[in-house]
């Protein structure tokens, strides 16, 4: 099947290719290339982006939009005298004669002169208008927003309706920030984030929000529906051209436990240096702390928002390096890219955990108890470097990662299982174990155009690993005198290749309208070896002794149709084709393994809609999970002797059915934003536990191991049917009046996921509905707050009546007061968090955290000095449960985050400016030919 499906691949491409190709080799041609720009209030001209050109030819109109820098360009042009109209929702409409002379190239500069022939301007003297729509731009107003000295760009972007900043990015409306210009250039670089945190908010005037079309390259001629991403553009006072920015971080504490131990002083240093500009990036980062954060951000530094339970220190030392040539729009553009990171984290944490059993016909009480301490360590030097080359026809990306490292892990584990009124049994265990090896990376890609309609694209990726370690493990059992010590040595090396090509046909020059033939193969090789002695009989230990080899290949073959639908949207639909090897060589304990090949049909199907004011999208799609190596390899793992684990060769490949409906809008003129999202996957095959429970020492023939009472085994099975699905409703209002938003949420997720207990297939259901509303205020400009409430629901239930439910409501509260006596500032949060259990007796479990700082801002705000302190009430249990399939599970996980710091942070912020005065008046905004939204 996959040699026919080749071959009509093949025989398409061909067929395509001949009916393509060019009518009239010999026509006689030109191409006519220039800008847009308009005046702005001080005499300078501004670049247009978004008009629409057209060029009227007899056959046909040409038509394009500018690009963000205002240029646009026809390519193949007949030779001929013609008009050329610029147009623009905001702008008068300018028309003039081109001649297009043969094998040349005709010059335009167009300049746009603001409509007067609206009804009046629009000038708002006493309340800035926050949203203005010009056409498919979207214009947000700074002057409306309240920001302090010295804050960043992203103080303001929190403030706009439909966006939502995370520590992944910012979305608006639906759509992920792809880019940031500054004044229309990429001055910080990719990073839509960096320019966000490094340029400061008072000298943004406004941010402009758009869509362009994805492929940037020069002279390409874009069709209708080619996909388009959504980018940020940052117009500034100072019309900026280079900053350089950085700053230096000092803190000094100790926890307040009350007991000295590791890591209760706690420290925190570093620095950073940064210059940026539209053809160089230059970065250095440094930074030491063990106060659990990975960021070297004075504001992830120094905010209160609890760090993490387990203790971290970290050390990272990072600088880079980004140099362009050429200009996006403008010709070819290549780029470089290199960096250098040392990377050494330690973390320990500590956990307790406890499974309250069902009772069935074998036993009336069942309780698993299990107390973890885990300590890993990590030490990593990483270089890379990539070259990227885009030019009119053709895009070229080379990449290259070379990764050391060395890695540790130490695991104390106590267990202890109770069952009816015998003899409490359990265990204890160590386990140390330490790994060094490299990690090498090499990928490029190739995307040429052959024709106006006929792109290919080709791109490899290897990745070779090799790495090897020693560890020693200690077990011992209550039901034993015996202590089992091994000692072992294991040897790891992988390699993982890619491979893709792709051809893609397009029905019309106008329209992107077409198909698309992939094939992509992947190859992965991992072999394992580890030998474990008894110390002092040197007696090999078979159970923890392997040597095996696996591998997989995978082959998939893709045909995709794709169909931009005018005033509907985008459609695309197809059919994937996947055959997978999987292949396991066993060279001890026995000569032994696994191959199995799976194959798999997997369609498609996606529709789209986008605009500035909002966005709808459908997709369903089929995806197979394989199985992992663990769960393929028939051999035992008994790193914790009471719950045993062990593979099944015989496993298959899930097959799951995802839906996803997503819904975006900005709804009426007091900018209220509505979000909702559907997902369901539907899962055949699922690989599921299989769970077998030993009341007294069982021989597992299998393995030649006898396994202790009250233990647990741990195998896999394929059952169909599991399904999982949430849904989510938001509401997002902005007020004027509190300066700031009020988000209203509605979230339900539902599950149904099978396992087996010993040999009874049990069926698990859970729901989880909850309620949620968050608001955020800045009622004054020295003073920012912040409230939400959520109030969630869980049920749980399988098929053999039992269940669990219970109630978890949480409340959180901030607040931020500034300027006090003009240098001062006070902020706290605040959390609670409590739960009850319905069908469980016991008391209700709560967490409270309550975190404080205050500080002194000086030197124009550039200099800092603070005391914070985190988890001062002592009340953090660190407390979550769940129902699995025949039991509740009940953790407290141990805190580490309750300390205090003084703190000393200065930073500094220098531009360079493209006019000789970097300050306009930030009074009254005028706007004049707009829709005005939010007044």
């Amino acid at each position: 099947m996959n040699r026919t499906f080749r071959n009509l691949a093949i025989c398409a491409f061909f067929l395509l290719s001949f009916l393509v190709l060019p009518r009239d080799a010999r026509a006689q041609t030109g191409t006519v290339a220039g800008s847009v720009v308009t005046p702005d209030e001080n005499g300078v001209q501004g670049v247009v982006v978004g008009a629409l050109v057209e060029l009227c030819i007899p056959s046909d109109t040409l038509r394009l939009a500018t690009s963000y820098t205002g240029t646009f360009y026809f390519r193949k042009v007949p030779v001929g005298t013609y008009t050329l109209r610029v147009s623009h929702l905001s702008y008068e409409t300018s028309e003039q004669q081109v001649e297009v002379k043969e094998g040349s190239e005709s010059g335009v500069d167009v300049l746009l002169k603001e409509r007067t022939e609206h009804i009046r301007d629009v000038v708002v003297e006493a309340q800035v208008p926050l949203l203005t729509v010009r056409g498919d731009t979207l214009i947000f107003n700074a002057a409306a927003t309240r920001i302090q000295e010295g804050d960043e760009a992203l103080r303001i972007v929190e403030q706009l309706p439909g966006a939502i900043v995370s520590e992944q990015g910012v979305t608006l409306l639906g759509q992920q920030i792809s880019r940031t210009y500054v004044d229309g250039r990429l001055i910080f670089g990719r990073d839509p984030m960096a320019a966000l945190r490094n340029l400061l908010a008072n000298d943004v005037v406004k941010i402009r929000a758009y869509d362009e079309y994805a492929d940037r390259r020069s002279g390409r001629k874009h069709r209708k529906g080619e996909k388009m991403e959504r980018v940020l553009d940052i117009e500034t006072r100072s019309k900026l051209i280079s900053a350089t920015t950085g700053h230096f971080l000092a803190s000094y504490g100790a926890d307040m436990q009350g007991q000295r131990a590791e890591g209760s002083d706690r420290y925190g240093i570093g620095g950073t240096a940064n210059f940026f500009s539209e053809k160089l990036l230059l970065e250095a980062n440094a930074f030491s702390n063990n106060i659990g954060r990975k960021s070297n951000r004075i504001a992830d530094i120094l905010q209160l928002a609890s760090p993490k339970s387990s203790y971290d220190r970290n050390t990272l030392v990072d600088v880079g390096l980004t140099r362009t040539w050429g200009e996006w729009g403008a010709g070819t553009v290549s780029e470089l890219a290199a960096s250098y990171t040392y990377d050494d984290s330690y973390s320990r944490a500590a956990n307790y955990l406890q499974q309250h059993y069902f009772p069935t016909e074998e036993y009336a009480r069942r309780e698993y108890a299990d107390t973890t301490q885990n300590t890993t360590e990590e030490r990593r030097h990483e270089v890379f470097v990539s070259w990227s080359r885009s030019g009119e026809k053709s895009r070229l990306d080379i990449a290259h990662q070379m990764m050391f490292q060395k890695t540790g892990d130490r695991t104390r584990r106590s267990t202890d299982n109770i069952l009816d009124d015998q003899p409490s049994a359990g265990s204890q265990s160590r386990n140390d174990h330490s790994q060094s090896y490299y990690h090498i990376n090499e990928s490029v890609a190739w995307i040429p155009e052959l024709t106006e309609r006929i792109g290919l694209g080709f791109s490899a990726r290897v990745d070779l690993q090799n790495g090897d370690g020693s560890g020693l493990r200690s077990d011992s059992l209550a039901s034993s005198s015996r202590r089992q010590v091994l000692t072992s040595s294991s040897v790891g090396r992988s390699q993982h290749v890619q491979a893709e090509a792709s051809v893609s046909f397009s029905f019309s020059e106008e329209v992107n309208n077409g198909l698309d033939i992939s094939y992509a193969y992947e190859y992965n090789n991992q072999h394992n070896r580890q030998t474990s002695l008894d110390p002092f009989d040197q007696r090999i230990d078979t159970v923890n002794t392997y040597n095996y080899t696996n591998r997989s290949q995978i082959h998939k073959e893709e045909l995709q149709f794709r169909f931009f639908l005018p005033k509907l949207g985008d459609l695309r639909f197809g059919t994937r084709m996947q055959s997978a090897q999987v292949l396991c060589d066993e060279r001890f304990p026995g000569p032994d393994g696994y191959d199995s090949w799976f194959h798999s049909l997997l369609p498609f199907f996606n529709f789209s809609k986008f605009s500035m004011m909002g966005q709808i999208y459908f997709d369903y799609t089929t995806y197979t999970q394989l199985p992992s190596v663990e769960q393929l390899r028939d051999r035992l793992d008994n790193t914790n002797p009471m719950m045993l684990i062990a593979g099944n060769p015989d496993l298959k490949p899930e097959y799951r059915h995802m839906f996803q409906f997503s819904y975006s809008r900005l709804i009426g003129k007091k900018n209220h934003s509505l979000d909702a999202s559907i997902h369901f996957t539907l899962t055949d095959r699922q690989i599921v536990q299989r769970q077998e429970f030993f009341t007294s020492p069982t021989r597992l023939e299998a393995w030649d191991y006898v396994a202790p009472a009250q233990s647990t085994l741990t195998t896999y099975e394929n059952v169909g049917g599991a399904k999982s699905g949430s849904a989510q409703l938001s509401w997002m209002i902005p007020s004027r009046k509190l300066h700031g938003q009020l988000l209203l949420q509605a979230i339900f997720n539902y599950e149904d996921l099978p396992s087996y207990v010993g040999s009874q297939l049990v069926r698990t259901r859970g729901c989880r509905p909850q309620l949620k509303f968050l608001l955020t205020s800045r009622p004054a400009r020295n003073l920012q707050l912040s409230f939400s409430n959520t109030t969630g629901y869980n049920s749980y239930a399988n098929n053999l009546n039992q269940k669990d439910r219970f109630l978890r409501e949480s409340v959180s509260a901030s607040g931020k007061w500034n300027n006090i006596f003009k240098y001062f500032y006070l902020q706290a949060n605040y959390s609670f968090v409590w739960s009850h259990a319905l069908e469980r007796s016991g008391a209700d479990v709560q967490n409270q955290i309550l975190n404080v700082g205050i500080g002194c801002q000086f030197l124009k705000r550039r200099a800092e000095i603070s005391f914070t302190a985190y988890d001062i009430l002592n009340r953090n249990s660190g407390y979550t449960t769940a129902m699995y399939s025949d039991y509740v599970q009940e953790l407290w996980v141990h805190s580490f985050g309750r300390y205090f710091t003084f703190n000393f942070a200065y930073k500094f912020n220098k531009s360079k400016s493209g006019i000789s005065r970097s300050g306009l008046n930030t009074g009254a905004v005028q706007e004049k030919g707009s829709t005005l939204i939010g007044r």
